[in-house]
Parts: structure tokens; C-alpha cells; sequence
């Protein structure tokens, strides 16, 4: 981990991982969850707190734990912690893939930028902890890289990883990779052809981009994108099952054009409706 000590992930609230948005969505489809304002929230990942601590502080009677891998990142958020004088959040500097099963059950478990980013036996880990550790009729927010949208940004990413070969130090690799962006942005925009418009359209974004998604999403040993249908067979085998998407308009055929609707007509299944849907979109993160 010592790249996310080196370059601290960006901490900031994921507004679809707050309790009340995830209570009110999986409603939605008939499900009751704990009060949000009474509830035990588990994030696991959770950098320096960004996402944590503002929920704990605007909802005194829930209590939230964090961990995160990053001894640097879990004490610059203790730091913060102490300085709001909030006794409802935890961070902890632990390891997902140790287990945390004295930390009891929750009622809502969220995994943001964590499962495509960790070697396969972390995911499994994630999967379990969510499982076994979720309180009844509780919530497990998990997102991840998605095919078959991820493969564009998948050539850049493999055009950055060659650029920064043999350099081990963070924020050298780093700096590699913007003058690869520099260098090539130009170049490829005025090249012919779909792929290359795409990969200017994804180099022009990192321009802009905080440098830690820069690194974290695009020179990191993992980022493993998946299709949907192969996510669900995972979560299904760890006893799991699908309740909603955060983006709701993203479920719904009708946001789509006449002519895609039709190819989905026959579709009945939800599961496999939702993974033809991610074709279409050619959808890159769920």
C-alpha cells in the first residue's frame, strides 16, 4: 500500500453511497432497511474518511467504521476526527483481506473504489465480509469497473503502464504518465479512426483529472473490469443477491432508443436484461 501513503487517494463524499440514498433506492424494490438516522454503516476502503465522516457528523445517533490498508490516509481522518470532536466514527488501519469479524454486523456495508482494484482473494474476501457481516435486510454498496465499456480506457491504460516501466517510485510513475498524456494527446486526437477519438476523448479527461485517480486508476498492479453477469456470479456464490442500481434511470429500457428497446423485448430475466443493457451502453463502471 505504499502508493496510497505515497499519493493519497482523493477523499471526498460519494453522494450514492449516503445511507438514506441507498435506504430509499433498495425501497424501492421492497426492501426495508434499518433507519438511516439509527444504523451501522462498515466502509471498507475508506481512504481518509472523506465519505464516512460527513455522514457521522450530520447523523449523531448512527455509528460508522472504517478501514482502509493506508497507514497514512487512516491518520490524517483520525486527525480530522479529533478536531471535529465526533464520537460516532472509527477508522481503522486494518486489512480486508485479514477478515473483520470482531467488528460485528452492520446495516449497510459500502465497498467504493475497492473491488476491481484488489487481487481476486480480496474480492472474495469483500464478497464474505458482506455476506456474513451484513445485519438482516442490510445493504452492501460494491462498484466496479465494467465491460465491455472499460476496454477503451484499458489501452490507455496499458499505454501509461509501458510508459512507466522500470520506475517503481510513485510519484515518478506518476509524472511519467502526464508527459505520456502530454506527448500523445495531441497526436491522437488528430489520428483517423473511432479508437483513436476515443483514446483522445480518455487522455483529454486525465488531463483534468485528480492525479491520484490518474495513478490509482491507471498504474496500480490491479484494475480488473468485468461484465456484470460475471460480478453477479461472484456476489450469487458468496450467498449475495442484486437489489438496484444507484443509477436508476440506467435500469430502465425506456431511456434507451425505439430500436434498442426492441432488441431487449425478449429479455425477461432482470439479471440479463440489465447486462444487454450494459452492452448497449457500452457501460464502463457500475
Amino acid at each position: 500500500m505504499s502508493s496510497y501513503d505515497a499519493i493519497p487517494y482523493e477523499s471526498i463524499p460519494i453522494t450514492d453511497t449516503h445511507v438514506a440514498t441507498l435506504a430509499a433506492t433498495v425501497r424501492l424494490f421492497g426492501l426495508e432497511t434499518a433507519d438511516p438516522a439509527r444504523c451501522r454503516v462498515l466502509e471498507l476502503g475508506c481512504a481518509e474518511g472523506g465519505n464516512l465522516i460527513p455522514m457521522a457528523f450530520y447523523l449523531p445517533e448512527s455509528h460508522f467504521v472504517g478501514v482502509d490498508l493506508s497507514r497514512t490516509q487512516i491518520e490524517t481522518g483520525e486527525r480530522f476526527i479529533r478536531e471535529l470532536g465526533i464520537a460516532n466514527v472509527r477508522l481503522l488501519h486494518r486489512d480486508v483481506a485479514a477478515g473483520l469479524d470482531d467488528l460485528g454486523e452492520f446495516d449497510f456495508i459500502i465497498a467504493h473504489g475497492l473491488y476491481s482494484w484488489v487481487p481476486a482473494p480480496v474480492r472474495e474476501k469483500i464478497l464474505a465480509i458482506c455476506a456474513r457481516q451484513l445485519a438482516a435486510n442490510g445493504v452492501a454498496y460494491i462498484s466496479f469497473n465494467t465491460l465491455p465499456g472499460w476496454r477503451t480506457r484499458s489501452m490507455v491504460r496499458d499505454m501509461l503502464l509501458h510508459h512507466a516501466r522500470g520506475v517503481t517510485a510513485p510519484r515518478l510513475r506518476l509524472m511519467r504518465a502526464y508527459q505520456f498524456i502530454e506527448q500523445y494527446a495531441a497526436a491522437f486526437q488528430a489520428m483517423p479512426g473511432a479508437e483513436a477519438g476515443l483514446i483522445a476523448e480518455d487522455l483529454a479527461y486525465l488531463r483534468e483529472a485528480p492525479p491520484s485517480y490518474v495513478y490509482h486508476e491507471y498504474l496500480e498492479d490491479s484494475n480488473e473490469p468485468m461484465l456484470f453477469a460475471d460480478f453477479m456470479s461472484q456476489a450469487h456464490a458468496a450467498g449475495l443477491r442484486y437489489v438496484a442500481d444507484c443509477e436508476l434511470h440506467a435500469m430502465l429500457p425506456g431511456t434507451l432508443p425505439e430500436a434498442a428497446r426492441a432488441a431487449l423485448a425478449d429479455i425477461d430475466d432482470p439479471l440479463a436484461r440489465e447486462q444487454a443493457m450494459d452492452f448497449l451502453r457500452n457501460r464502463r463502471f457500475r
